[in-house]
């Protein structure tokens, strides 16, 4: 038999070079190609992504999140593995709520406390500061009437001479 040209085959490399498929394995969603590894999630997230905008099936945003998606699919929507069997891999609510709170609560009580101890520190230096001066009213009992022991009467002469002159 002679060599003879398959049509066939050359009309599928020829419309294969057209679609510009390089990498096998190539899969087309929509006339986008879809190249390299093919699993179930990559042609599942492909199919999904192709509906416009509220025409997507429900499947799609029920087993979206589900590390499985093709036994999501095949059971309905029911992602396996996930209490309830729900879709979503996420945290609960009910989790999530009760963590803010506690960590709320955690940094109120930490910055309660850091106040109580700020205040009563300060107090501390105030009180610290009075009894520095304290002393010097004291030591005005030495019989001149208290005129050296208080801290203001520093600037008065020794006699009674008044400043401003009648």
């Amino acid at each position: 038999e002679k060599d003879a040209s398959n049509a066939f085959l050359d009309l599928e490399i020829s419309s294969q070079t057209e679609r510009g498929v390089v990498v096998l394995p190539t899969a087309f969603v929509n006339t986008a190609a879809i190249r390299g590894s093919l699993s179930v999630n990559n042609v599942f997230t492909a199919i999904c992504a192709g509906y416009s905008e509220g025409t997507t099936p429900t499947i799609c945003a029920q087993c979206a999140m589900c590390g499985d998606p093709a036994s999501c699919i095949a059971s309905g929507g029911s992602c396996k593995g996930m209490p309830g069997g729900g879709s979503s891999q996420g945290v609960s609510k009910h989790t999530f709520a009760t963590s803010m709170f506690l960590v709320i609560a955690l940094f109120s009580g930490l910055g309660f406390w850091h106040w109580k101890r700020t205040r009563e520190e300060m107090r501390d230096q105030v009180r610290g500061i009075l009894a520095e001066y304290m002393p010097l009213e004291d030591q005005g009992d030495s019989g001149d009437g208290g005129m050296l022991g208080n801290p203001m009467n520093f600037a008065k002469p020794a006699g009674t001479t008044s400043l401003i002159s009648g």
